[in-house]
């Protein structure tokens, strides 16, 4: 068709179909060959391709839409009801789908997208904007996302996930591989990550966290169980503790005026400072048998009175004497511990 096209019913072709303008059907459309339209598509019914499907406009399908091999959309797409695609999927604009939404294939999406059923895709799904799936979302591959996430059901990720606003999760949420989040994250039930975790943000997850790999939080962490052996118990305002060190071998008791007769170890930020290059390790905790449990060896450095933070440790308290802190110096040097959070468990000292 050389122009525009415009049918009142139903309309069936049983090869391909090319139409050089826009197409309106007020019923329902199937198409046994490929399809290719140049303008913008408006389906009042359901539409079935058994091929691929080409738009070069916006398209818009008020019932179902089955699609058996691909489909390239070069605007926005809007599926009344549920959406099956056997093959690949692409969007350039915004994808709003009001039933379940089915990708055999990888999917990508240049705009946001918004589903109101469930969504699964089988292989890897790119997100330009922000995504929100009503139910459970399921990506068989890689997923990422360039805003924010929302899925308020189950969520699972066969390979890594990249999401470059927040993420929110309303029921458990499963990565295979590794998992990046520029934001915070808040999930609302279990947590299971097989490879590396990056947070920038807060990290929330109010059921229980299985994390295989390296763990990197920005903000703060709030999770009920782990798979470290032991519950952290986080405390709503951070307390800091400033040991000032003169002289070699000085020991200071540190005391930060918090109960700690139940806890079997603390949580803190350490970091450093010193009028002059040191290179002897600090050792904190609790001496066991003349020993202390943790033993952090300074940056060496070659300018003066800035701070180094060393990062966050679980300190153990499983030893005989009071929780201290010993720096080997030969000026004024400084620790200084934030304390986090409170360890329980019974077998922290392994």
């Amino acid at each position: 068709i050389g122009g525009s096209q415009s049918v009142a019913g139903s309309q069936a072709v049983q090869g391909s179909q090319t139409v050089a303008g826009d197409q309106t059907t007020s019923g329902n459309q199937s198409i046994s060959g490929a399809q290719t339209i140049a303008g913008t598509q408006t389906l009042s019914g359901n539409q079935i391709l058994e091929s691929n499907q080409q738009v070069a406009g916006t398209q818009q399908v008020n019932g179902d839409a089955a699609f058996a091999e691909n489909v390239t959309v070069a605007k926005d797409q809007s599926v009344g009801g549920n959406q099956t695609v056997s093959g690949n999927q692409k969007v350039e604009g915004n994808q709003v789908v009001s039933g379940n939404h089915d990708i055999g294939g990888s999917q990508t999406v240049v705009g946001s997208q918004s589903v109101d059923g469930t969504q699964q895709v089988n292989g890897d799904a790119a997100f330009a904007e922000n995504v929100s799936v009503a139910k459970d979302q399921s990506v068989g591959g890689n997923q990422i996302v360039e805003g924010n996430q929302t899925v308020s059901g189950n969520h699972d990720i066969g390979g890594a996930q990249t999401v470059a606003g927040a993420q929110s999760v309303a029921g458990s949420q499963s990565v295979a591989g590794s998992q990046a989040v520029q934001g915070s994250q808040t999930v609302a039930g279990d947590q299971s990550t097989n490879g590396n975790q990056s947070i920038n943000g807060n990290l929330s997850v109010a059921g229980s966290t299985v994390l295989t790999g390296d763990v990197t939080v920005h903000g703060k962490l709030t999770t009920k169980h782990s798979n470290l052996g032991h519950s952290i118990a986080f405390l709503d305002e951070p307390v800091f503790y400033v040991a000032e060190l003169s002289r070699r071998r000085e020991i200071e008791n540190i005391d930060f005026g918090v109960d700690l007769s139940h806890a079997k170890g603390v949580l803190c930020e350490v970091s450093y400072r010193s009028d002059n290059y040191e290179s002897d390790p600090i050792a904190l905790g609790a001496r066991l048998e003349g020993d202390y449990p943790l033993r952090l060896t300074p940056n060496r450095w070659y300018y003066l009175n800035d701070w180094i933070h060393a990062g966050a440790h679980i300190i153990p308290l499983y030893g005989e004497e009071p929780l201290r802190v010993e720096w080997d110096v030969h000026h004024s040097a400084y620790v200084k511990l934030k304390l986090i959070g409170l360890v329980h468990g019974n077998r922290l000292e392994e």
